[in-house]
């Protein structure tokens, strides 16, 4: 006989709730292409199926019994999806990426080569949007009955918070540990099953109704079909009939093609293990080829910042015999696979240190006037920092003050070189004009693409076309000048022979190459057009991939579609018929304040907690344990926040919005960059105290407003309907900066003190609540 615990069973679906939204956000972007740049997307879709659940909590029925169905229909979607993403990489539209606002690497093969119809990336992303959605109803009509199940409202959104905490640590264990999906999706069928197998009794008559336990054959069905679905891309799989070794990195899903070493992650080739002897790769190449033929003392220290499987340490190693290198690397698997597979074994040499690590944060700790040489090494993670905000994995890399940092670690007479396949010339530019003002003069611009007279437009289409390569060798005046010059004198070539290997004895050089001896390249300085009115990439605007500070017509685009698909699921569930002990429309009105409330309160809620993940993000790494981190620290201050409440119980907040704008004010005025070069423990705390205090504020003013509601249900579905407005309003740090999106969160909180003033009042004076 099942015992009566609400309690447990609201930790139980809190946490449930969390781990299925987070593996779902690491699922469907691997198997849906492109969808990585959007994982928005499901976080958005979410939240409107957790509103929609509460919101429908006292209805009949039980949606829970649909959502392993539903999951399991999701996950088949994303597998027939992969299995057809040649066509779908053809033929599906990412913006314009011929002429983009935003570019997203990978995506312009259907503007160069698609023929016929193109499907606009905002279909697929609307179809998986629903899907999404719609599996998150059945657990947030469970949460909305388990709050509805206990009176006490302050031990209800504790405990609410506390399961969120435990699906964030069991997400954290399966990303130490490299777990599959497989292991993910069984723990989530375990979860549906045990609420499935509950009875939903004891508290209200409103769920009586609702109160058949038992899981039925067609849910138990697809539950099992779900986590053999989730099977399929785990371990060691065929691709197109070749062997292919699937793992999950605590970023993203990574194949190896073991018949190529090519490592391709989210759908997206990545890069290609390259030994030494059998290729020519001249972007690795290029910085020592041109030390040596200009003359330079040896090289001794080396910082390679996106050290991947290798390759360009393989190089190093090569062409720096006396040089000891520093191999910088987010992603551990990445690196992994470099050190047990890259068949020059370049992790292996007693001359590289790792550092599994934030490319910035370990420039910002690396003492000054170390390195002779640093390279940026064909930095493009082809994925977001979270869910939570357009921040890309390197994004803090490319800005203005990364470059000072760069220049910072450098000897007087040191080099920086940043390579990769840029795709546009407005990306170039930006680079270029970041390292001017950083190094005080113009970098030496390379390129192995013929472009008419050497000059690259803004908008040229061929350097997309010719691949939309371009390498930068950055340094002080005097340390560059001499290159600059050995162009000058040598009709601005340098041949670079094409058969492997290239060695000390067959390095190429400037000038003519030798008549007879096979095939050469021709590496050329490039001119890149005047750029005045492209906006620096800086901490606060960190956006390198975003042409100008305005939001893209594709985001406009999928703010629309987000808006119609949420009013859609809104109305279709709305509108089933049936309900049990429905409330009088004076009850409802008389709770509208209070809902208008939750709902202002979720989305600056959203705001400030985005501003505290990228800030943090800046100031100690954009790595997943730092996310992890923020994340729990986040439910913690709220959960303190509540506790106080409960404590307490404030009967007016004036107070607390006081402190939380004083909050919000000081987190506008004082930039992270102010803590940079502080004692590690004064760093921390100062900067903790900064990013999180709205928060706690935060935390005092919603369970306040919580405890006296008669509805809790309909209470947080607003909130969570309001964090899905925050999230949309988060786009406005396109505009404004991550700096300034505290004013959009401030004005959401402002409305929130204006509305529903009455209401608690009035509330306050209901018995029994």
């Amino acid at each position: 006989m099942w015992k009566p615990r609400p309690g447990f069973d609201l930790l139980v679906i809190s946490g449930l709730i969390l781990f299925l939204e987070l593996a779902l956000i690491r699922w469907l972007p691997a198997h849906v292409l492109f969808l990585s740049f959007f994982t928005n997307t499901v976080l958005l879709a979410s939240f409107v199926g957790m509103s929609v659940g509460c919101m429908i909590a006292r209805k009949p029925g039980r949606e829970l019994r649909r959502t392993p169905i539903l999951l399991a229909s999701t996950l088949l979607a994303g597998t027939l999806v992969e299995l057809f993403r040649k066509a779908v990489e053809r033929h599906t539209s990412v913006g314009n990426q011929a002429s983009p606002e935003v570019v997203y690497f990978g995506t312009e093969v259907s503007a160069l080569f698609g023929k016929g119809v193109t499907i606009p990336v905002e279909v697929i992303a609307g179809f998986f949007f629903l899907l999404s959605a719609a599996i998150m109803v059945g657990p947030g009509q469970e949460l909305g009955r388990a709050f509805n199940r206990i009176p006490n409202r302050t031990r209800a959104y504790a405990l609410d918070l506390l399961g969120s905490l435990c699906g964030i640590g069991l997400l954290a264990a399966c990303s130490l540990l490299q777990l599959p999906p497989i292991v993910w999706f069984t723990l989530i069928a375990v979860g549906l099953v045990y609420l499935l197998i509950r009875p939903q009794g004891g508290g209200q008559p409103v769920e009586e109704s609702a109160s058949r336990s038992g899981i039925g054959g067609v849910p138990l069905a697809a539950l099992v079909i779900a986590i053999g679905l989730s099977g399929i891309t785990s371990g060691l799989v065929k691709t197109n009939g070749l062997p292919t070794t699937i793992s999950w990195s605590p970023y993203y899903r990574v194949d190896l093609h073991e018949h190529d070493r090519t490592i391709v992650t989210n759908l997206i080739s990545h890069q290609r293990m390259h030994p030494r002897s059998e290729s020519v790769r001249v972007e690795y190449e290029m910085p020592y080829l041109f030390h040596r033929a200009t003359g330079r003392s040896p090289i001794r220290r080396i910082l390679i910042i996106g050290a991947g499987s290798g390759n360009d340490l393989a190089r190093a190693l090569y062409w720096a015999p006396e040089a000891t290198i520093d191999a910088v690397e987010i992603d551990p698997v990445i690196q992994k696979l470099g050190a047990t597979r890259h068949p020059d074994d370049p992790y292996a040499n007693p001359r590289v240190t790792l550092h599994l690590n934030d490319g910035r944060n370990f420039l910002r700790k690396a003492p000054s006037g170390e390195y002779d040489l640093v390279i940026f090494a064909l930095i493009d993670s082809l994925v977001l920092h979270s869910g939570y905000s357009n921040l890309r994995l390197e994004s803090y890399l490319f800005t203005r003050e990364s470059f000072a940092d760069v220049a910072r670690v450098l000897k007087p007479d040191g080099w920086a070189a940043v390579y990769n396949f840029f795709r546009q010339g407005w990306i170039a530019a930006r680079i270029r004009d970041s390292l001017q003002a950083e190094f005080g003069t113009e970098p030496v611009v390379l390129t192995d693409s013929p472009l008419p007279g050497d000059q690259l437009a803004l908008d040229s289409q061929d350097f997309l076309r010719t691949n939309g390569f371009a390498a930068f060798i950055a340094g002080r005046s005097e340390a560059i000048q001499p290159l600059r010059q050995a162009f000058a004198t040598h009709d601005n070539q340098y041949w670079v022979p094409l058969q492997p290997p290239i060695t000390r004895e067959n390095a190429g050089g400037f000038g003519e190459p030798p008549a007879g001896s096979g095939k050469w390249l021709p590496l050329r300085t490039l001119t890149i057009a005047p750029s005045t009115e492209l906006k620096a990439a800086t901490d606060d605007w960190p956006f390198l991939y975003v042409r100008q500070p305005r939001i893209p017509s594709l985001t406009w685009r999928g703010i629309g579609l987000t808006l119609f698909l949420s009013a859609l699921l809104w109305y279709l569930f709305r509108s089933r018929r049936g309900t049990t002990n429905p409330e009088s429309p004076q009850s409802v009105r008389g709770d509208g304040g209070l809902l208008l409330r939750s709902f202002l309160l979720g989305a600056g809620f959203m705001l400030i907690e985005t501003k505290a993940v990228v800030q943090m993000a800046l100031l100690f790494g954009s790595t997943w344990t730092v996310n992890t981190v923020v994340f729990a620290a986040i439910l913690v201050m709220a959960l303190l926040g509540n506790l106080y409440a409960g404590w307490v119980k404030p009967k007016r907040l004036e107070a607390y919005y006081i402190g939380l704008f004083v909050a919000m004010g000081a987190g506008l005025l004082v930039p992270m960059r102010a803590f940079l070069g502080l004692d590690p423990m004064i760093q921390v705390s100062l900067a903790c105290a900064l990013v999180f205090s709205p928060i706690l504020f935060a935390g005092v003013i919603f369970p306040t407003t919580f405890a006296r509601t008669p509805y809790p249900d309909r209470f947080f579905g607003a909130n969570v309907a309001g964090a899905l407005v925050g999230g949309l309003a988060e786009n406005a740090s396109i505009l404004l900066g991550f700096q300034y999106l505290l004013c959009v969160a401030c004005g959401f909180y402002a409305l929130s003190g204006l509305f529903g003033g009455r209401a608690l009042s009035t509330s306050a004076m209901k018995p029994g609540v």
